[in-house]
């Protein structure tokens, strides 16, 4: 029993570790909103580093006002790559995933669109996986009701204690982790941290232009009076030459037409919302800021719709508490990211806020949660309400009274037994247990007047008994 609790015990600390770990992704989200200034040949203070700095140093001969119609040329050092990033194992197959999906669509938006439903499609099997989880535990709820319903009437510590140890015994015993439904949403953290850098940084990873190539261009940029935004400098290149109608820099050797022509147009809807920007940088009354508002519609449906066609075990009222915190605080968390980077972000979170709505529908219909009937609950009552504790192999004195607790739940611990004296013999015989304990008084003698009155009243009363008998 104490090894089954010992178990227990840590199964239920590997739930809280997977709790703890999902705050600490959604904490480390924020900090790289935060550090979003990090990029590539960029310092945080805005100045440029070695690799531009030699860029920029290069002859400046000819009159280029920045329209890619002068003859200025700017030193390109040698194409050497920009090097390999532990990162990279992530980032660089989904750009090029984007870059597919660009090619395909020829918008940004739709390109997103597609991205997202391959990345719906690629994680489909933790999705069965999660609704088949789901089945499982509905199998199990007439047994954790009979559970509950031993304890219920009782609230106090111990109590709960004991439920929770019993249902997370069972869960052991089914094989069953109530915290790998997790696991989706989790996975879906590191799609958005490199989302994140892949929309941020588009010439790296969709282009994969080289790192002196797209120095070449921050030089050009700035040679033309603009200063790009601190950590925004690739949208800033891709959003001035898209302006300005830009398809050749002779000044770059290293970079063709095709190039140009290659680099994504990060506008949608005739330029009407720059997915590039975040929603944080323009007017509250610009058309871009209907990015966060659909963001928070798309999270909320889904959470409403899903929550009726999913299995939601029983729990206690401060569990559900926290639980209808935390379907308001998600949707508003949501419209914060949403607010404060670029507006790609949102319009991948509403896609997939969708398509995750779209599957779980699905998974209802081809897997429908089983419900369980009357007998089944009556049975798995009798399971548990019915069993007896198995006796004690001890040896203890018979004559000694049985001590129990003022608690009733301490007579199912098996670990706490109290040890119990050996009898001392005190070298006096024991008594026969058969002999009375209480010797009858003799009757009084009485007088001869009352003796013989007695005698004849006595003798009446036996005639007439005697009588009455015949």
């Amino acid at each position: 029993m104490r090894i089954k609790r010992k178990n227990t015990a840590l199964f239920a600390s590997f739930n809280k570790l997977i709790a703890v770990t999902f705050a600490v992704l959604l904490i480390a989200l924020s900090f790289a909103v935060i550090i979003s200034a990090e990029t590539e040949g960029v310092t945080t203070d805005g100045n440029t580093t070695q690799a531009d700095t030699a860029t920029d140093s290069g002859t400046n001969t000819g009159t280029d006002t920045g329209t890619g119609t002068g003859t200025d040329t700017i030193n390109v050092e040698e194409d050497s790559g920009r090097g390999f990033k532990l990162t990279d194992i992530l980032l660089i197959p989904m750009g090029f995933i984007i870059r597919i999906c660009y090619s395909i669509t020829g918008n940004y938006a739709l390109a997103l669109l597609l991205f997202a439903i391959i990345m719906q499609l690629i994680l489909l099997p933790l999705g069965i996986k999660q609704q088949k989880n789901s089945i499982k535990q509905a199998r199990l709820r007439p047994k954790e009701l009979a559970i509950r319903k031993k304890y219920a009437g009782r609230n106090d510590a111990v109590t709960k204690r004991k439920v929770n140890e019993e249902i997370l015994a069972l869960y052991q015993e089914e094989q069953f982790n109530p915290a790998s439904g997790c696991l989706p949403l989790l996975l879906q953290l590191p799609i958005i941290f490199a989302l994140f850098a892949v929309v941020k940084n588009p010439l790296t990873y969709i282009c994969r232009f080289s790192t002196s190539t797209i120095a070449a261009l921050k030089a050009f940029v700035k040679s033309a009076g603009v200063t790009p935004t601190v950590g925004y400098e690739e949208i800033n290149i891709i959003s001035y030459i898209k302006e300005h109608s830009i398809t050749n820099i002779p000044s770059i050797p290293t970079l063709s037409a095709s190039d140009i022509a290659g680099m994504p147009d990060l506008t949608v809807f005739n330029g009407a919302i720059d997915l590039s920007a975040a929603p944080s940088s323009k007017s509250i009354f610009s058309w871009i800021m209907l990015i966060p508002v659909l963001t928070f519609v798309a999270m909320f449906v889904s959470q409403t719709i899903t929550k009726k066609i999913t299995y939601r075990p029983d729990t206690d009222q401060s569990t559900q508490a926290s639980m209808k915190i935390m379907e308001w605080m998600m949707p508003l968390m949501s419209v914060y990211f949403a607010y404060i980077v670029p507006a790609a972000i949102g319009l991948y979170w509403i896609y997939r806020n969708i398509l995750a709505l779209i599957q779980q529908v699905a998974l209802a219909k081809i897997y429908p949660l089983p419900h369980f009937t009357e007998e089944e609950l009556k049975a798995a009552e009798r399971e548990y309400l019915g069993k007896k504790r198995p006796p004690s192999k001890r040896t203890a004195d018979p004559n000694r009274p049985k001590v129990r607790s003022l608690h009733r739940i301490d007579e199912d611990d098996d670990d706490q037994e109290t040890a119990v004296p050996a009898a001392v013999n005190t070298g006096k015989k024991e008594q026969d247990k058969n002999k009375p304990s209480i010797i009858e008084t003799a009757p009084l003698k009485r007088d001869n007047a009352n003796s013989s009155t007695t005698s004849k009243n006595s003798g009446g009363s036996s005639g007439e008994e005697d009588g009455s008998g015949e």
